[in-house]
């Protein structure tokens, strides 16, 4: 039996098909993967130390060492490395070291059945969007949105607490939007979508396109014009992604220019739709990235300013 919406009993709390990977706890092994982009080491190293305060073992393999071009080893090699992590039993948890660009690459040399039958946690944000949004599209499997290892030594308070509350904790995971982020008002309860808005844009018209029916999409970017963001909204309005929305909610714009011009932009492109659409929640590529389980429900409200997950991100701890 599934868990329901307070608020709306017809409603359940996790998607029919999605699978929810168990929480982790101390003492667990978690593994580094490298699915984009070459990284700063001693970056990397500052994570795996925060990672390990927490009580978690940590794997670092040597092939994220490798080097092709601007990536983190060939894109078979990233790929492969991806799913012996994934299907290794003594891992309970992939926390992809940066994004950058490379992770589009790798997806058609996953297994993603494989993945199906091991489910675990996999975190990551920025180019990992790519990875996160065609394992809930293939998968039915719930990934996380949040810190890379190489941003969690520097990203704030409230990014780790909640880092660590989505992979650990059993309570639900509220995001509070400041004020002045309420383009379109009204409620929607749906299972969430989203990440990166370059990244989902580039998948777009390809086999690994997100399912956007139903779903509150959650974007976010980084030193994007004003005119970019136009134009990628603008062509997912034109390819239908956005018809059948339940809401939209728009976390940090990093250097993307004058916030309200944003503002005015999603108000007029996507304002006489029917759905509410929320901005400045706290996620993405700004100071405070808070984790985000794709594939869980939760409650979009304008009124409350708040996007509102209705269970724990992770499943029952195991025994």
């Amino acid at each position: 039996m599934s868990i329901q919406d307070p608020d709306n009993p017809a409603v359940p709390a996790v998607a029919p098909t999605m699978i929810v990977p168990p929480r982790l706890r101390s003492g667990d092994t978690v593994a580094v993967a490298a699915p984009s982009g070459l990284f700063d080491p001693q970056a990397l190293h500052a994570g795996v130390r925060l990672l390990e305060s927490a009580g978690l073992q940590v794997v670092i393999p040597e092939e994220v060492y490798k080097v092709d071009g601007r990536f983190a080893g060939s894109d078979r090699q990233r790929a492969d490395l991806l799913m012996r992590l994934a299907t290794d039993a003594r891992v309970k948890a992939v926390c992809c070291i940066r994004g950058g660009y490379g992770a589009m690459r790798v997806l058609a040399y996953l297994d993603y059945e494989a993945l199906r039958r091991h489910p675990k946690i996999i975190v990551g944000f920025s180019d990992i969007t790519a990875l996160l949004t065609t394992i809930d599209r293939n998968c039915g499997l719930v990934t996380y949105h949040g810190p890379l290892v190489t941003t969690l030594a520097e990203s704030d308070s409230q990014t780790r607490k909640a880092f660590f509350q989505a992979l650990f904790q059993p309570e639900p995971l509220p995001l509070l939007a400041r004020a002045g982020g309420e383009i379109k008002a009204g409620r929607a309860t749906a299972a969430v979508l989203g990440g990166n808005l370059t990244t989902i844009n580039h998948l777009l018209g390809t086999p690994y396109q997100p399912r956007f029916d139903g779903r509150i999409l959650l974007l976010e970017d980084r030193a994007e014009a004003p005119y970019r963001l136009d134009r990628m909204l603008t062509q997912m309005k034109l390819a239908g992604c956005l018809d059948n929305l339940a809401g939209l909610g728009l976390g940090s714009f990093e250097s993307c220019g004058d916030e309200q011009r944003l503002f005015e932009i999603v108000e007029r492109l996507l304002g006489d739709m029917g759905f509410p659409i929320l901005a400045r929640l706290p996620f993405g590529h700004g100071k405070c990235n808070l984790t985000v389980p794709i594939g869980q429900m939760a409650t979009i409200d304008t009124d409350r300013r708040a996007l509102s997950f209705i269970t724990a991100a992770a499943g029952t701890s195991r025994p």
